[in-house]
């Protein structure tokens, strides 16, 4: 019997079925390819028809198979018994496994994945693999078969890796088009799957996170809730299953969880799952004592080596994740890298001394050889990306004549783009005033400005690049204004900090709004409290955080603006509903017509408060050029 694909074997189910017509379009489309992965499909078909005396009939506008009917009905007969993909072995393999108290013999399995013996054991092999990760184990055992001796929490997480794994290399967006997944998997794999979720439950899952995810304003990611809908699906079919688990009264306040009638258990169990996919509090908070110590330790790490808080979200993103990644356990891994571990120890010592120290002192869980040397690099990778970003002017001072100069000017230029440079030779350098450059970079010795002067072999060493990065690093980082922004887009909107003294989110609102009608900003400040306090009942506290943002928009508000307030810690309505802290206030005024830019301007202020932990950190730094040039920076168009 010839060998199909999982998709090869979809298209061609598709081809057999006389009440549908297709097309390369139709068929493309169904399975999220190329139309020129179909023909190539299509070739493969056209081979396995002519084993039962069929053609293939291929136009663009119509693809069909030709032939004797009988012979179509034995082929449609024969399709279930082709070879299934790899994640569909596994998946027939481990619902044939799951919940059996006794071991089931190899021959059972041969005859579910109508397959060789040594096929099934490579489907056993992954399946072994996945048990393995979840803490549980696959006996086998010669004269009695196989066994899968697991926990019911592992069960349901391989469960949900299994199922989500069948799912997407499926056409994915048709899930959310509406297409349930048993339209989209093959009929032969229903008995399995629902071995193992409750099928049906996803697809009004996803309808039902969805819609609770529109209606509380939060960003949303289709493969998050695809996850949710799935482990939702687990829990489902499992939930009659007797587990330990210590609910502890927990409150869960998502409305598709009260909807599906689920035991507090499982409530409690859906809801930490999705806490941990989120990474982030949408629907209940807790505590993130671990994020507060990473942001310790960056601050304080970003504080010993003369390095700007301002310039925080520059480093936040690579480092997190190497803190997330090293945060569970130990690695024994060597870390591939160590020539340039060894080579950037020797072009910054006192960075790597600093680090060793910080990390010891605030997380000594990572303090190990290769997890140091891993930080280090990205450290250091990121603050020569950063470098590369400031843009000084600077005076070269070669003893020889422009020919020489010249040639040293561009070897910098290669070096440090954003630099501008001006060449002379010493014999002209009292018709310049160095102090209308930051720092002078020279082949001679000189006497001018010696603490901002460089000198440099004409050859330009590494040796000499690494004193021009470090020149840079000193004077350019404590001018945030210049590093260049190649996002930046135009909008007239205006930015404002200012602190407040008052203990109420209601006369914070009232104080920013008279203050902006004594600016002439606004003409009637009753209708923009009016304007703001609508929203009262969505919430204005953004969860997870100390944070409160306020928006209105009318014919009364002149020009657009954000102005951001400093409090002491007080009581605002949470967007999930009850009450949070909050010390730092986004008031956020615009008008009847705004432009696509201050549109996406005040769109990526408010995806950053759920999605970009460092924006918070930057709102933080009370600098009003690093916070909009941060904000500059990340507005690519986020939905």
């Amino acid at each position: 019997m010839r060998y199909i694909s999982a998709r090869e074997r979809s298209v061609l189910m598709d081809l057999l079925n006389p009440n549908q017509s297709n097309s390369l379009i139709t068929l493309s489309k169904k399975n999220n390819v190329s139309t020129r992965t179909i023909r190539r499909d299509l070739a493969t078909i056209a081979m396995l028809l002519r084993d039962y005396q069929l053609t293939l009939q291929t136009t663009d506008e119509l693809i069909a198979v030709l032939g004797d009917e009988q012979k179509q009905n034995e082929l449609l007969l024969q399709i279930p018994m082709f070879d299934y993909s790899s994640v569909e072995r596994t998946v027939l393999c481990f619902a044939d496994l799951l919940d059996q108290p006794e071991h089931i013999k190899i021959l059972q399995l041969q005859q579910t994945l109508e397959a060789s013996p040594a096929m099934v054991n490579k489907a056993i092999d992954e399946l072994e693999a996945m048990v393995s990760a979840y803490g549980g184990q696959i006996d086998r055992k010669r004269s009695a078969g196989i066994l899968i001796q697991a926990d019911e929490e592992a069960l349901r997480y391989i469960s949900f890796e299994l199922v989500l794994r069948l799912i997407n290399q499926l056409n994915v967006v048709l899930v959310f088009e509406g297409t349930s997944i048993a339209e989209l998997i093959h009929p032969h794999l229903h008995g399995a799957v629902n071995e193992v979720i409750v099928m049906e439950q996803v697809h009004q899952v996803i309808d039902r996170v969805t819609s609770y995810y529109k209606k509380e304003s939060i960003p949303r990611d289709d493969q998050i809730i695809l996850e949710i809908a799935v482990y939702v699906a687990v829990v489902m079919r499992r939930s009659l299953k007797d587990r330990p688990i210590n609910a502890g009264g927990v409150e869960v306040p998502m409305d598709f969880l009260k909807e599906l009638n689920l035991s507090t258990s499982d409530q409690y169990d859906v809801t930490q799952f999705i806490n941990a996919r989120l990474n982030r509090d949408l629907l209940v908070e807790v505590a993130y004592e671990s994020k507060e110590r990473f942001e310790v330790f960056l601050a304080e790490l970003l504080q010993r080596n003369d390095i700007p808080r301002h310039m925080i979200h520059w480093f936040y993103d690579d480092l997190y994740q190497w803190f997330v990644k090293h945060a569970q356990a130990t690695s024994t891994t060597v870390f591939s890298d160590e020539l340039l571990v060894e080579v950037l120890r020797t072009d910054y010592p006192n960075v790597f001394e600093v680090l060793d120290q910080v990390v010891a002192d605030l997380l000594p869980q990572h303090h190990y050889q290769s997890s140091l040397a891993e930080v280090f690099v990205l450290f250091v990778s990121r603050l020569e990306q950063l470098l590369q970003q400031i843009e000084l002017k600077a005076l070269v001072v070669c003893i020889g004549g422009m020919g020489s100069s010249r040639m040293i000017t561009t070897r910098l230029r290669n070096q440090f783009p954003r630099l501008i440079l001006e060449n002379i030779s010493l014999s002209d350098s009292t018709k310049y005033d160095p102090a209308t450059f930051d720092f002078i970079i020279s082949t001679v010795q000189s006497s001018m400005h010696p603490e901002r002067t460089i000198k440099v072999s004409p050859l330009l060493f590494e040796s000499d690049i690494l004193k021009i990065k470090q020149m840079i690093r000193r004077i350019g980082l404590f001018r945030p204004h210049s590093v260049i922004n190649e996002n930046k887009l135009d909008y007239s909107t205006i930015f404002m900090l200012r602190e407040t003294s008052v203990l109420t989110y209601k006369a914070l609102i009232s104080e920013s709004v008279q203050e902006h009608f004594d600016q002439g900003i606004l003409t009637d400040p009753d209708q923009v409290i009016e304007r703001i306090c609508n929203n009262l009942e969505i919430g204005f506290g953004v969860p997870e955080t100390k944070i409160a943002i306020y928006h209105a928009r009318s014919s009364v508000i002149q020009q657009q603006l954000v102005e951001i307030v400093y409090s002491q810690p007080m009581s605002v309505p949470s967007m999930l509903q009850g009450e949070l802290l909050a010390s730092t206030h986004i008031i956020m005024l615009s008008t009847e017509q705004m432009s696509d830019s201050e549109k996406q301007l005040f769109n990526t202020i408010s995806v950053m408060l759920t999605r970009h932990s460092e924006f918070i950190s930057v709102l933080q730094t009370k600098d009003i050029n690093s916070i909009q040039q941060y904000i500059n920076h990340n507005m690519i168009g986020e939905e």
